[in-house]
């Protein structure tokens, strides 16, 4: 009996235990699912951003439709010497009694239909050649009769307009106000992307600075915990212990600010990307910079084109004006043949003989009255022309200036760049060297914590020349190019 008791026990100990420990590998398992870290984020490249920045932000891609719609727009120019064609139907009915033989007829019916071709011509002639059918019925008196006229009409400008210049000048008003715009959009669109790259670098940047200090930090706490413990053993001065608390406040500090701008930078990085939130999970780099050159550029950027056109439209405008407030004086003609038959073919058939032309020659004369009115009216027009001739000047002259500024700048951020990284590795060997030292007693806390302020603000530097680099080369492409 008390072997089968003992049997028995011994099969609950075991079966207890099989059970404690499949309950305790079950909430292992699942204590390790919930603790498990976030995996690490997806590496972003720059040129993987700034297509994100193309896709989704909205103002970038409305500045690229602007300046596409803006250059298909200029093509409305042509139209100005463009053939017209017209064309009109019209059917009257008038009851009105004939004023010099009351009671011909009770009213007349007409249908009058037209088609016509006309063109303004650069030298500022207006042509317009046409064909009239019409059809009236006399009720009352005489049967329904058909009229034919095939016309030619010509005026041409002679003063005031001066042979074509307001019509030239209007074309240019068209042709490069929309060239301005498009202009204007595509500068807009490459100042976005070289503000997406800089918000690129500076997270990047951010995020290093903010891993210096963190590092800087565990090796301030290292020096920190050794001077606790030698304090404590009484191997110590107690003002080493406060030198190496009041460096770790100093470098909490510094990881806050670091971390305070990293949130700033994100904030901007997701905004170009079209998204709200202060962090990005992806993992950035800060592209290399030791072979970095300055982009190719055009002669000109687009803004100073747009400003060449804005030039373009200000002295068309200027010669408008000039010519809608001139005298003007216009030369006109036309020359008709006519046929009047009972039926529709054979009007059209007889209006194409010379048997009852219509000719008309004529000159138009019209001039202001208020003759000092009209020419301050044309001087304001000449010195706006000039004014816009001077600031499209300026502008070329400031982007001669700019670009020669940045190129100077490029090359002095990469000389700082190429010093931090000498003066970076040096401070490294330096610090370490000096740390080991420390803890052999050999020097002092205080030379420790020295050199490795120094080794943290050369490392600061190295990432803030390489971010100013990769601003710089950022900036530049604002100047089209390549």
């Amino acid at each position: 009996m008390k072997t089968t008791s003992s049997a028995a026990y011994s099969f609950s100990i075991l079966i207890l235990a099989a059970i404690a420990l499949w309950s305790y590998t079950v909430h292992a398992a699942n204590g390790e699912a919930g603790a498990a870290p976030t995996s690490p984020g997806v590496s972003l490249a720059l040129d993987s951003f700034l297509a994100q920045v193309e896709g989704d932000n909205q103002s970038l891609k409305a500045a690229k439709e602007a300046s596409e719609g803006a250059g298909l727009r200029s093509s409305e120019a042509v139209l100005v010497y463009s053939p017209i064609f017209s064309a009109e139907f019209q059917r009257a009915n008038d009851h009105k009694l004939n004023s010099l033989f009351p009671g011909a007829y009770q009213k007349i019916y007409s249908n009058v239909a037209s088609v016509g071709l006309s063109q303004q011509t650069s030298f500022g002639m207006q042509a317009k050649v046409s064909y009239t059918l019409s059809s009236f019925v006399y009720v009352g008196s005489q049967p329904k009769f058909w009229e034919g006229l095939p016309r030619l009409e010509l005026s041409q400008q002679v003063w005031g307009g001066g042979f074509g210049a307001s019509t030239r000048a209007n074309q240019e008003i068209v042709e490069a106000g929309a060239r301005a715009s498009q202009y204007t959009q595509s500068f807009n669109a490459r100042s976005l992307r070289a503000a997406a790259e800089t918000a690129y670098v500076n997270l990047a940047a951010s995020r290093a600075l903010r891993l210096i200090n963190e590092n800087s930090l565990k090796r301030g706490q290292d020096i920190m915990d050794w001077n606790t413990r030698r304090y404590k053993m009484s191997l110590g001065e107690d003002s080493d212990l406060l030198q190496a608390q009041a460096n770790i406040e100093v470098i909490k500090l510094q990881l806050q600010n670091a971390l305070d701008s990293e949130r700033i930078a994100g904030r901007e990085f997701n905004r170009l990307r079209n998204v709200d939130g202060d962090t990005a999970s992806e993992l950035l780099s800060l592209p290399e910079v030791e072979s970095a050159t300055a982009p190719a550029r055009a002669q000109f950027r687009d803004d100073v084109r747009a400003a060449m056109e804005q030039t373009r439209v200000a002295q068309a405008q200027a010669v408008v004006g000039r010519e809608r407030n001139k005298p003007t004086l216009e030369v006109f003609g036309s020359f008709a043949l006519n046929s009047r038959s009972p039926t529709g073919d054979d009007a059209v058939t007889k209006s194409f003989k010379d048997d009852y032309p219509t000719s008309v020659i004529g000159v138009r004369f019209q001039t202001p009255l208020l003759i000092g009115a009209q020419l301050k009216a044309i001087k304001g027009y000449g010195k706006e022309a000039v004014a816009a001739e001077i600031e499209k000047d300026q502008k070329v002259f400031n982007q001669d200036v700019q670009w020669k500024d940045l190129v100077l700048r490029l090359n002095e951020a990469k000389q700082r760049y190429q010093i931090a990284t000498r003066l970076s590795d040096i401070q490294t060997k330096k610090a370490t060297t000096e740390r080991v030292r420390l803890k052999r007693g050999r020097t002092t806390t205080y030379q420790s914590l020295l050199f490795d302020q120094d080794l943290n603000q050369a490392a600061a530097a190295k990432v803030q020349a390489q971010a100013e680099v990769l601003q710089l080369l950022a900036q530049m492409k604002t100047f089209g190019g390549a």
